[in-house]
């Protein structure tokens, strides 16, 4: 109820992610008005069921697989099981599916803002025609205009603006503008 009562009363384009494991839940969501579907550990731990929301025209673009990961595997878990399975990868063998994006989260840096890991982001937003957004580090302008150049469709940002290293539109203009 509260998912649906912000998607109503605001006009924010809402991504919900956690504990979705079926297509019950994804439905109820999406018909709350949600934009956007994260699956994570349940489409990891069932990829045959994952792979099936694709032939769902009403999923198309609306699902993102979420890749959290430490030192390039891929956790699951709330991050507290590292699989042998790398983002990059994931990331390759998605290439042609109709995911509204991959959610790219590297563990390591994730709450430090201490910086991304631009390489890492880099080379998944590379690897694959799905949309990547970035996510784990951004403390600083300078960590935005690092990621400026990749080919991201986005950048999530927490912790530097809950504390107040900087204001949304700030980033926006050096994501937007390059100031």
């Amino acid at each position: 109820e509260q998912i649906r009562a912000i998607c109503e009363a605001t006009d924010l384009r809402v991504e919900v992610g956690g504990g979705i494991r079926s297509n019950d839940t994804i439905d109820e969501l999406l018909a709350c008005g949600v934009k956007r579907v994260i699956l994570g550990t349940a489409a990891l731990e069932n990829w045959q069921w994952f792979e099936g929301l694709m032939e769902h025209p009403v999923y198309r673009g609306r699902l993102a697989l979420g890749l959290d990961t430490r030192d390039g595997k891929v956790a699951v878990h709330g991050w507290s099981q590292q699989t042998d399975t790398t983002a990059l990868e994931l990331a390759q063998h998605v290439t042609n599916w109709p995911l509204g994006a991959i959610i790219y989260t590297d563990i390591a840096t994730d709450g430090t803002l201490q910086g991304p890991n631009v390489p890492a982001a880099s080379e998944i937003a590379h690897s694959t025609h799905v949309p990547v957004i970035a996510s784990g580090g951004v403390g600083t302008l300078d960590h935005l205009r690092a990621l400026r150049p990749l080919p991201l469709h986005g950048v999530i940002v927490g912790r530097a603006l809950y504390e107040d290293a900087f204001t949304v539109d700030e980033a926006l203009q050096v994501l937007e503008k390059g100031g």
